[in-house]
């Protein structure tokens, strides 16, 4: 197994192992002083293969290699992991300075490759970044994170989290380097880093979109007039209606007593249904509601085909 790392695939902090062979290729460029080591490691949490990298200068004693089956697992302990791919820089922050976006980038993949005193520095640099961006210059690192809450650019509980990476970082700044740091102390460091981020950057730049949108939505839908209709307004004589006839009742004699006046009703002998080919050479018609006994009287609204012999 080898050394831990997190995955740029899944994200989880895992042991990688080794997977097929290692392979060394000699730059000419530099007159073959260096040799890229290169091999693919698997994750333990989710399986997918990275790409792994390391160079390898003349002179040193990770120059003298072995290449033989069963060493490279020793092998690649003794050089350890400078580059894998897919690379992880951490999640994506919209909305960022350039400085504060390399100094983040760089703080993750500190603690990607397990420079978990170099991930803590890089966080506690980051948040100094966060204040230089918004024009604050003054003073030391507490005073710039209590200037920020002054301005209301970040929470309370927020500023205790600066001020928690600021104090560690400070022990790796100052070469306090007696005391090891832990794994989980540097991912406490980098997530906090990423808290700050997102609120003093990322944060207001959603609420103005959203504030956008809702001044858009707002001006689109403000203009009601045509839909309000005057209540003293009476329609034309062109667009009224003629009222509804009853054409549900049982039998015709009782939807002609039903009938207004002026709605002549149907004769008595209805014309022959209109005839039309269907399927198999038969001919079928809509029967009539008045041909149509008493029984097997529909409504005019279903659509029923019956078809002769």
């Amino acid at each position: 197994m080898m050394a831990s790392r997190v995955c740029g695939y899944c994200g989880v902090h895992a042991h990688f192992a080794l997977k097929g062979e290692t392979t060394i290729t000699l730059d000419n460029d530099t007159h073959r002083t260096i040799a890229y080591v290169q091999a693919t490691f698997s994750c333990a949490a989710c399986g997918f293969l990275s790409l792994a990298m390391t160079e390898v200068y003349a002179g040193t004693s990770e120059w003298d290699y072995e290449r033989t089956a069963g060493h490279e697992e020793r092998y690649w302990e003794q050089i350890g992991i400078d580059k894998c791919l897919p690379e992880n820089d951490g999640p994506s922050i919209s909305n960022l300075p350039l400085a504060v976006e390399s100094a983040s980038a760089e703080a993750f993949r500190c603690f990607k490759s397990g420079q978990f005193r170099a991930a803590i520095i890089m966080a506690r640099s980051t948040i100094e970044a966060c204040a230089k961006a918004n024009n604050i210059t003054a003073g030391t690192l507490l005073d710039k994170i209590a200037e920020m809450h002054g301005r209301h650019m970040i929470l309370a509980s927020t500023k205790s989290a600066a001020e928690a990476i600021r104090i560690i970082g400070n022990d790796m700044a100052h070469g306090d380097l007696t005391a090891s740091v832990t794994w989980s102390e540097a991912r406490d460091c980098v997530q906090l880093m990423e808290l700050i981020l997102r609120e003093v950057f990322e944060l207001p730049q959603l609420a103005a979109q959203l504030r956008s949108r809702t001044a858009r939505r707002s001006g689109a839908t403000g203009d009601t007039s045509r839909d309000q209709t005057p209540r003293d307004w009476t329609p034309p004589a062109a667009m009224k209606r003629s009222p509804a006839v009853d054409i549900t009742t049982s039998s015709a004699a009782s939807r002609r007593a039903a009938s207004p006046a002026d709605v002549t009703a149907p004769p008595e002998s209805p014309p022959a249904a209109p005839q039309r080919r269907v399927g198999g050479g038969r001919r079928a018609a809509i029967a009539p509601v008045d041909a149509l006994p008493d029984a097997r009287r529909i409504s005019p609204n279903d659509k029923v085909l019956f078809a002769r012999g």
